[in-house]
């Protein structure tokens, strides 16, 4: 399943992002082809016929006014295109906005062809047809039941999507609770693009399991698929993990929790959050929740009765860590001497008679 409301998000961006460098018309990977939208894909087709025209697709503002003009839909005019270029969150990244058509449109697809395989069910003795095809045609099933059509398809001017969300006030840093430290982490990841660089040791583990730890991870995912951290790509990200979620029958968060909310992310996005708040509190978290650990594997230790390392042991092993590899070793003792006593002389009869 993909959100409608996510789908039409998704093709408004993509055509923002055409109105605003037209030039990317001409890559054959510009998602036009997938555009449910019948506005959207009016403009796409005006953009392509457009672009045969030496210099046609140069000024964006002057193409804009021709294709108001020639496509003459109810408000859609001037101004109505130019509120799709200033809508789009990241001109640049018209590639992810061309996936994510191109997903949609694949599931609407793979939703359409759930009746046409479904092998009906049969009576005592006869055929039920390949079970192949049977399994195939649960799962399109499935993704039919998740699939609705994009959303305000009858209206020719859907509005241009606008952050409307009103974020949660922030309590003192002092008292902030743990689920508020999440939230300002999150913010400012979602806000401030390279902090996700900064935190690389903050482990989702360090989030109380939940929904703000989903985000997190989420996050995380985007960032290593090399695309922008943005309120789209992120919410994108979080309803196909929860759709599998729920195709695979995991349990249902807990809808009383405010970041279950469908605009959870949008008031991320809006939260009032300094630059660099995710080393701070991420620090604390996971300070906080080393603590935990370490109190938890005390407290099992306990409960087994098993006993600390003795200290003379341990003393030992600090002592032989810390001596220098240059150190030498002790001397051995030998039991030769060594240098011989020089002889004693023997005294006989025959020593000569000295007299004084």
């Amino acid at each position: 399943m993909t959100d409608p409301q996510l789908a039409l998000r998704a093709e408004q961006a993509l055509i923002g992002a055409l109105l605003t460098d037209p030039g990317r018309i001409r890559d054959p990977l510009n998602g036009t082809d997938f555009l449910k939208h019948p506005t959207h894909q009016a403009v796409a087709l005006e953009i392509k016929a457009a672009s045969i025209y030496p210099g046609a697709l140069d000024d964006p503002a002057r193409l804009i006014d021709r294709i108001a003009t020639r496509l003459d839909l109810p408000g859609v005019d001037a101004d109505y295109l130019h509120g799709l270029a200033r809508a789009c969150p990241e001109p640049g990244g018209i590639a992810i906005y061309a996936r994510m058509v191109a997903e949609a449109q694949v599931r609407r697809t793979l939703a359409a062809h759930a009746d046409r395989i479904d092998v009906p069910e049969t009576g005592p003795g006869q055929d039920s047809g390949p079970d192949h095809l049977h399994r195939l045609a649960q799962a399109l099933r499935r993704q039919a039941e998740l699939e609705p059509d994009i959303s305000e398809r009858s209206n020719p001017a859907p509005e241009p999507y606008a952050n409307t969300a009103i974020a949660a006030p922030i309590a003192e840093p002092q008292t902030l609770t743990r689920a508020q430290q999440e939230e300002l982490i999150l913010a400012d990841v979602l806000q401030h693009r390279g902090r996700v660089a900064e935190i690389e040791w903050l482990s989702p583990e360090v989030f109380a399991p939940g929904p703000r730890r989903e985000i997190y991870e989420t996050i995380i995912t985007v960032d290593s698929y090399g695309e922008p951290i943005s309120e789209l790509t992120v919410e994108w990200e979080l309803d196909r993990r929860r759709n599998e979620a729920r195709q695979q029958d995991q349990p249902e968060p807990d809808r009383n929790d405010p970041a279950t909310s469908a605009t959870y992310v949008a008031s991320l996005a809006v939260t009032a959050v300094a630059v660099g708040a995710a080393v701070e509190l991420g620090s604390r978290l996971f300070e906080d929740s080393l603590r935990i650990s370490l109190a938890a594997e005390a407290a099992k230790m306990l409960a087994s009765g098993a006993e600390p390392a003795p200290a003379t042991e341990a003393t030992a092993t600090v002592k032989l860590q810390a001596m220098p590899a240059t150190q030498p070793g002790p001397i051995a003792q030998s039991s030769a001497p060594l240098l011989a006593p020089p002889p004693t002389p023997a005294v006989t009869d025959n020593q000569p008679d000295i007299r004084p």
